[in-house]
């Protein structure tokens, strides 16, 4: 063994030696809406289970199907949801008293393709953040 290879080990097993454990860098990801849960004592918000996804080939086709990845589910918030209990408004700026009927707003759907975005919650934990608009609907 040359000094060159011994210099060389030597440099990956303290390199090793010293790594810090990984932090988790994920940017953003499609991901795939598999359930919903409303947050308790909350008003129109949920936490969300999501499962990465990808768009491309199916069947070897490039007709940019989405679909689902990954086989670990993983907890999301909404964005849009956040500010909703707070300020008096859902998502946004809507004011509750100035929907009429049925309407009520409704969380995102299973089965909905969403963007989200990595963060760490006031704990350090890590969640998803959904880039949304959070649904309203109903009848007049």
């Amino acid at each position: 063994m040359s000094f060159r290879d011994v210099l060389i080990n030597n440099q990956t097993l303290n390199r090793l030696a010293t790594a810090q454990p990984e932090e988790r860098t994920a940017s953003v990801q499609l991901m795939k809406v598999t359930a919903s849960t409303p947050v308790i004592g909350g008003t129109n918000r949920h936490v969300y289970t999501v499962r990465t996804a990808r768009v491309g080939p199916v069947n070897g086709v490039n007709d940019y199907e989405p679909a689902e990845e990954g086989n670990y589910d993983e907890d999301a918030l909404s964005v849009s949801e956040l500010s909703n209990d707070l300020t008096g408004y859902f998502s946004y700026g809507v004011d509750p008293v100035n929907i009429q009927g049925s309407q009520s707003p409704r969380p995102i759907p299973v089965g909905t393709f969403v963007v989200c975005v990595p963060h760490f919650d006031s704990d350090g934990e890590f969640i998803w953040l959904i880039i949304n608009t959070q649904a309203i609907d109903g009848t007049c």
